[in-house]
């Protein structure tokens, strides 16, 4: 006779099945709606007071631009203290920037360095929560690392989905300043919930150990994965992700949809990144460098056809089948990261990885916005898609020579030819082959070096010896 074994409901497996990690995706979807909702409203509003999409650029390396500078020593802050409260406080800082522009919107005060110096606070608080929160998912996740990676993702992007029509019907109704308030008071909800959340404090360090930046780049450089994932994603952040500007000219001046098309093409944007981030939740074992540059591959030629598409509505489908490449490249990436990284060192390891993401965003956005206004957003969009290819392409022949890989087309197709040795294995031997030629060189050096004569000892010193060495006699 056998007994069933009882499955667990849906809420207690996989990731959601660990400690904290509910309440986290709860935190996380609530203060995303606030994000979306405020974020839509400020790009509107800046085109509002000065009529110029570069204004929107402005803004957006405003918020990311502190990540830029400051986000390596915002890892070296996750790596030192709980990260739990370094989120709360972050949140709470973005209240405060939310609460003000608000009340300015409201009492019809409000100009665009208002909108500015909000952007700069939220950037700054940031550059102390990427981090943070990178590892508060790792830690609430437990073993299933991809699977809360990708959960995180589809509650962002969820919030993605309903948020921008809901922003212009509060816009519509109230205008912006409502939809800032509301951003505000998100803040201050996940800040409550993510502060209950059980994060393990850094484990204790000796005397002197200090978590230095040094130790950090030093892991990236010794392992390969995570160097060659920053180069292609150096590639995504500079070119792939400025989509929501070019989206902003099309709406604007190609389609002429005002902003219904705008949160249109957001809100299908966001409906992509769920489909990316349930596939990338579905992916068994561990990503590899070639998956990467598949999807980089794809996403530069649908971002080509995207700026020839005829309408609206076809340009919306592209956008959804865009979102889904990009989605997963960032969560196989990030996940291909923190399989890789030694614990110790995430938090520095993931502070010089959004640095990249978001570092790229705040260089190439006001390069967009300008290039959009100057040549078009058809034209622009175009151009986005071609660098990203050359990019993509000369990552991949530099991945190919540095691991040794070959391409060979045969007839079964193109296929990668692994090399007779691997890399690591190449590696060793080389480092065992120069530590043999140094022990080599010491032994050789010790035997051409003069002997010296051994004195004989005295009677005198022999006598000594034997005094010293002979056992006293009681007297």
């Amino acid at each position: 006779m056998t007994t069933a074994v009882p499955s667990l409901p849906l809420w207690r497996r996989g990731a959601l099945g660990e400690p904290g990690f509910a309440r986290y995706l709860t935190a996380m979807l609530q203060g995303a709606t606030g994000y979306w909702i405020a974020r839509i409203a400020q790009d509107w509003l800046l085109l509002k007071l000065t009529g110029d999409v570069s204004a929107v650029g402005i803004a957006a390396a405003l918020q990311f631009g502190p990540i830029l500078i400051f986000g390596l020593w915002g890892g070296v802050l996750a790596d030192k203290f709980n990260v739990r409260g370094l989120v709360a406080a972050a949140q709470l800082l973005q209240a405060s920037g939310a609460f003000a522009v608000g009340a300015m919107a409201l009492a019809g005060l409000v100009e665009p360095w208002h909108v500015y110096a909000a952007a700069t606070v939220t950037g700054l608080s940031a550059v102390v929560e990427q981090p943070a929160r990178s590892s508060m998912i790792v830690q609430l996740s437990g073993r299933h690392i991809a699977q809360g990676l990708s959960m995180n993702s589809i509650a962002f992007q969820a919030a993605g989905f309903w948020s921008p029509p809901v922003s212009a019907a509060i816009v519509a109704a109230s205008g912006p300043g409502i939809a800032f308030i509301i951003n505000g008071l998100g803040c201050c909800i996940t800040a409550a919930l993510v502060f209950r959340s059980p994060t393990a404090d850094p484990r204790p360090r000796d005397a002197g150990e200090r978590v230095t930046l040094r130790d950090g780049l030093r892991t990236i450089r010794e392992t390969t994965e995570i160097g060659w994932t920053m180069v292609l994603l150096a590639c995504v952040s500079l070119l792939g992700l400025a989509m929501p500007l070019v989206f902003a000219g099309m709406a604007n001046t190609v389609f002429n949809t005002g902003i219904p098309g705008y949160s249109l093409f957001n809100s299908v944007m966001a409906v992509g990144c769920a489909a990316g981030s349930l596939l990338a939740g579905r992916t068994r074992g561990k990503a590899r460098l070639r998956h990467l540059v598949l999807l980089l591959g794809t996403s530069s030629a649908l971002i080509a056809i995207g700026s020839q598409a005829p309408n609206a509505y076809v340009y919306a489908a592209l956008v959804i089948v865009h979102s889904v490449t990009i989605t997963l490249f960032q969560l196989l990436s990030q996940a291909l990261v923190q399989m890789s990284v030694d614990p110790v060192a995430r938090g520095r390891v993931m502070g010089l990885y959004l640095l990249i993401a978001f570092g790229g965003m705040s260089v190439s956005q006001p390069v967009v916005g300008k290039v959009v206004d100057t040549i078009g957003a058809r034209e622009t969009q175009f151009v986005l898609a071609c660098l990203m290819a050359v990019g993509t392409a000369l990552a991949a022949l530099a991945i190919g020579r540095f691991t040794g890989q070959k391409v060979r087309v045969d007839r079964r197709g193109l296929r990668i030819q692994e090399p007779d040795v691997p890399r690591f294995v190449r590696i060793a031997l080389q480092d065992a082959g120069a530590a043999i030629e140094r022990a080599s060189e010491t032994v050789d050096r010790a035997e051409k070096a003069p002997r010296r004569p051994v004195p004989m000892p005295t009677q005198a010193d022999q006598q000594r010896q034997f005094d010293t060495s002979s056992p006293q006699t009681p007297a």
